[in-house]
């Protein structure tokens, strides 16, 4: 099991890729020709243009930074013996605005092995909303408890790597992603929680004490498990948001 860190990490992936939609990419990539000199420096201007734009009113009048997630249960089952489960409530991420995208480098000129490479960062990142937890075994009384939590993410950063390639349908091609690669990198990370009805305040305490001193051991271990997650979230959404937009729509010849 890895830490809840690493959920909001693919949480935070997700909210990006879900704030597309086909008009919006075609609105802001409709100028990046792909046979241009220039087309990576374009692109990258576009992206930029469009997380500046995660602020505003874009989507029935809600902004997407914050983004207010839905509710999202994690269950952990060590076996016959012990099982806990949480529930996050209300959960909004704050700071996608603020991200910054670095640089870009593409190779399109296969349609059969298309890839490009995105140089994200970000300053400062936050999650905060409530949790219900339960944790129950076979020999006693199930625990449970309830509070609200606060998730800080600084210096935040990674490149996003898309392989793919063109697919024919009706004589027209359109993106199809097959891989969606990022390895995050965190300089620090705090957890805050504040439990209603802990009935172990020393213990929540002492237990977010280690967590905020040693999460990077748990990270790290964790991180082959999260660029696999990660690319599994990403293709989903991307998919979703551009399986029905011809390839030259998205990146003019």
């Amino acid at each position: 099991m890895f830490g809840p860190h690493c959920y909001f990490l693919f949480l935070t992936s997700a909210a990006v890729v879900t704030a597309l939609s086909p008009q919006q990419i075609s609105s802001y990539t409709e100028h990046c020709k792909r046979s241009s000199p220039k087309f990576n420096k374009c692109m990258k201007n576009a992206l930029q243009l469009f997380v500046n734009d995660l602020n505003k009113d874009i989507i029935d009048g809600e902004t997407l930074d914050p983004w207010v997630m839905p509710e999202l249960p994690l269950i952990y089952d060590a076996g016959v013996s012990e099982k806990m489960s949480v529930t996050l409530l209300g959960v909004s991420l704050h700071g996608l605005s603020n991200l910054i995208v670095k640089n870009v480098r593409s190779n399109l000129k296969d349609k059969t092995k298309l890839r490009m490479e995105i140089d994200l960062y970000d300053n400062l990142m936050y999650f905060n909303g409530n949790y219900s937890a339960e944790l129950s075994s076979n020999t006693e009384v199930p625990i449970t408890a309830e509070g609200s939590f606060n998730i800080t993410l600084v210096d935040l950063k990674g490149t996003l790597l898309l392989k793919g390639r063109t697919v024919k349908r009706n004589n027209v091609d359109y993106l199809q992603i097959d891989r969606a690669s990022i390895k995050p990198d965190v300089g620090n990370l705090y957890i805050d929680v504040v439990g209603e009805n802990d009935p172990y305040p020393e213990l929540t305490a002492l237990v977010m004490s280690l967590v905020n001193q040693y999460w990077r051991l748990v990270y790290y271990e964790a991180l082959p498990l999260i660029e696999e997650g990660l690319d599994e979230i990403i293709r989903s959404y991307m998919d979703e948001a551009i399986s029905n937009i011809p390839f030259d729509t998205i990146v003019p010849a």
